[in-house]
């Protein structure tokens, strides 16, 4: 018997679908083989686009289908509006609001947001403060082009902007307090001690000590955590996976399952994405999925005259084809829309005792979970969605009653208007939330940011959005700054520079200034960038067409210089002096066959590169390599050791720096590998480095139960561990890295 969905039989339905979409005409230039001509057409660095091209294609091949639309902003209702940004404490302790439904500390009649004073200030004006939600609803109403534009440019182009985050729309740069060429984009930065280092020296993260020294997720920018899929604190180790993590006790050499925290009450569409361990506390980062198929009816007036306009265009009358019964039906036609709301919560359970966590509090924000990071006891979660239009016919109508259907929501509330920030164009939406972890059903701020699909970098007192700009054949990176006082979070600045920035770590801030690598393709060659910014975004000094024809492919920043690799078919070192913030100059260049992905300094005065060898003739492939740069005189920067691995043919420390033990006071740096050869098979690779040398400690086969990416080597005291969701297995350091055992989870 056929499976009834809304009241509809599923043939039924499926066949209205279908015959919606045939009725509905796609402009030549909007078809998929024309799509993808032009895509294909775009110069770009494959590599590194890959994601956000399928993910807008996607989004444009959806804006041509029929009856469905992709919705992840906030479903809200007429009594969900929100608290002013610049509330006060005890007034916003007093305007209630819901904590979501799995809270158990009876804090629910408390307000959703912790009170802030400090009205919102405008980032320049690549993102201005809404003065209402007219204002937001008008910032989301699709872009009328000129018939000029559209001659110029070609339609395609235009519409690929509002879906392209990197390729997306083009303006001239900064403009009012944007300097002229001054600011990139994001990443990461990492100072000379390991931020992967071991957990015995005090860390102002906000984690707890074991017994003995430990291993840390690794992460952009020393003193600021990252959530992860594997956590330590020593004692024991938290695995995710699914609706649930488990907890392993390893404060003997035989592992045992402790306990399991389980996230109740949960369908097939709720996962832990990630979590933070803190003490006898875990942060969860949730994420869920709820689609839901609604049934609209097409409205179209015999009146109207677009109603005469199609019928003409189809050499039609309306008293050919019945006017007003003919509007009737159509009218009465069908149209079905896919409707996906995706919430991302953070959960707080006390874990004193392993064997029964007990949640703590709750927080609740609309959209997809984009990134976290925890600086001290304040999480800061980022969620993002496109956002559309209101359910409403007239911009008079966007009241707080009716801005439910379009603004997203927190704890339950509707965002208020002076926390939106609206951008020059663009509808990704950026729901920034800050949690202090000693009060964890409470946000202390939030604020929304519409952006063009903009990426982030989280120093420890400021949080970046950047994004890449383009004007006809120029390519700008523009950037905003936003600091972080407190879990307090507004505006400082912004500024645009030449290029893109394709590196994650090739933009760091030091001392409240931004260092920005960035590669411009827009000229008949590649070159390369480097641009100072102080504190507040103005441009003081910068260096500009380095390496012509190469790439940036991987950098780092230490103290007063910077380390990058560019790469064509060899791969150049370069160390640039920044000490004079207003004339950086090159110091040194050392050039080897192949190139780095991944940086990691290994003490002051040594880098460690991964990456791959290649044929300096053609380019290609030839396995996974490290090198070891020796440092210690920037002016002159030499090479110590290049080790090939020649059967590694991909390693997920290349593009995520997550998966990278990379610990200079431990002597340990590790990483899992593929070989394609003969048949495939994944390892994990773990290696110290002594007298210029890389000697190879461990090679672990491992099994498909989990992908190559969700593998993570720690260490705890004498022991080593390869964890995933699916297993963890103990190796003796003291031994000769000997096997001890394999406990399934």
């Amino acid at each position: 018997m056929a499976r009834r969905v809304d009241n509809m039989y599923e043939e039924e339905l499926l066949e209205k679908i279908r015959k919606s979409s045939e009725e509905v005409k796609i402009p030549e230039e909007l078809k998929p083989d024309e799509i993808e001509k032009k895509l294909k057409s775009t110069k770009m660095r494959p590599k590194k686009w890959m994601g956000t091209m399928g993910a807008a294609a996607a989004a444009i091949l959806l804006l041509c289908s029929a009856g469905a639309v992709y919705r992840v902003s906030g479903i809200g209702s007429k009594n969900m509006e929100g608290t002013s940004c610049d509330t006060a404490p005890e007034e916003s302790a007093e305007s209630g609001g819901g904590l979501g439904d799995a809270m158990e500390s009876g804090d629910s009649e408390k307000s959703a947001t912790v009170a802030k004073a400090e009205p919102k200030r405008d980032a320049g004006d690549l993102y201005k403060v809404a003065e209402d939600y007219t204002q937001v609803y008008q910032a989301l109403q699709p872009p009328v082009y000129s018939e000029e534009e559209v001659k110029e440019r070609g339609f395609l182009e235009k519409i690929a902007d509002n879906f392209l985050g990197s390729k997306g729309s083009k303006s001239d740069g900064a403009a009012g307090d944007m300097v002229e060429e001054g600011a990139v984009d994001t990443a990461g930065n990492m100072e000379a001690e390991s931020t992967n280092a071991s957990a015995t020296a005090d860390m102002d993260t906000g984690a707890s000590k074991g017994s003995g020294s430990y291993s840390k997720t690794n992460v952009q920018t020393k003193g600021v955590d990252e959530s992860d899929i594997v956590k330590t604190d020593g004692d024991y180790i938290y695995t995710v996976s699914g609706s649930q993590v488990t907890i392993t006790d390893i404060r003997e050499k035989k592992m045992n399952v402790t306990g399991y925290l389980t996230i109740g009450d949960r369908t097939a569409d709720t996962r832990v994405v990630e979590m933070y361990v803190e003490g006898d506390s875990i942060h969860l980062v949730v994420q869920k999925e709820e689609t839901i198929l609604k049934q609209e009816e097409i409205q179209m007036r015999p009146a109207d005259p677009k109603y005469h306009e199609a019928l003409e265009e189809e050499g039609e009358s309306p008293a050919e084809t019945g006017g007003n019964e003919a509007a009737k039906s159509y009218s009465d036609k069908d149209s079905y829309q896919i409707e996906t709301k995706s919430v991302t919560e953070l959960l707080t359970y006390d874990v004193t005792d392993r064997k029964n966590p007990r949640l703590e509090g709750t927080v609740t924000q609309d959209g997809y979970y984009k990134d976290s990071r925890k600086i001290g006891s304040m999480v800061y979660l980022f969620t993002e969605g496109y956002m559309e239009q209101a359910s409403v016919k007239n911009q008079e109508m966007v009241t707080k009653e009716e801005a439910g259907g379009f603004i997203p929501l927190v704890n339950g509330k509707m965002i208020s208007s002076d926390c939106i920030y609206l951008p020059e164009y663009g509808n990704a939406g950026y729901l920034i939330s800050s949690v202090d972890t000693k009060n964890p059903g409470e946000v202390v701020d939030e604020v929304l940011i519409l952006n063009n699909n903009a990426q982030i970098y989280v120093s420890k007192d400021a949080v970046y959005l950047y994004h890449t700009d383009y004007e006809q054949d120029k390519v700008k990176t523009k950037i905003a700054k936003f600091s972080l006082k407190k879990g307090e979070i507004n505006a400082v600045g912004a500024a645009a520079v030449t290029g893109e920035v394709y590196d994650t770590f090739a933009v760091a801030e030091e001392k409240g200034n931004l260092r920005v690598l960035t590669t411009d393709w827009s000229g008949s060659k590649d070159s390369n960038n480097l641009y100072l910014l102080d504190e507040n975004l103005k441009l003081t000094g910068k260096l500009e067409g380095m390496a012509k024809g190469e790439q940036v492919y991987a950098a780092r920043f230490l103290g007063d210089v910077a380390y990058f690799v560019t790469y064509r078919n060899t791969d150049p070192l370069f160390a640039v002096d920044l000490s004079d913030p207003t004339n950086p100059e090159i110091l040194s260049e050392v050039k080897l066959s192949g190139f780095s992905e991944y940086l990691h300094f290994w003490g002051k005065d040594k880098l460690v590169g991964i990456g791959y060898e290649t044929d300096e003739e053609t380019g290609a492939r030839e396995g996974l390599k490290l090198v070891l740069f020796d440092i210690k005189d920037p002016a002159k920067v030499k090479i110590i050791k290049e080790f090939v691995i020649q059967n590694g043919d991909y390693s997920p420390a290349l593009y995520q720096y997550k998966t990278v033990l990379a610990d200079p006071e431990e002597n340990l740096f590790g990483f899992a590998m593929t070989s394609y050869q003969n048949r495939e098979k994944t390892s994990y690779l773990l290696f110290s480095i002594e007298q210029g040398e890389f000697h190879n400690l461990l090679t672990a086969d491992l099994d498909d139960s989990a992908s190559i990416e969700e593998y993570r080597g720690i260490y705890a005291g004498e022991r080593f561990y390869l964890a995933s969701p699916a297993s963890i297995t103990s190796f003796d350091r003291g031994e000769n890295y000997r096997k001890i055992q394999k406990l399934e989870l």
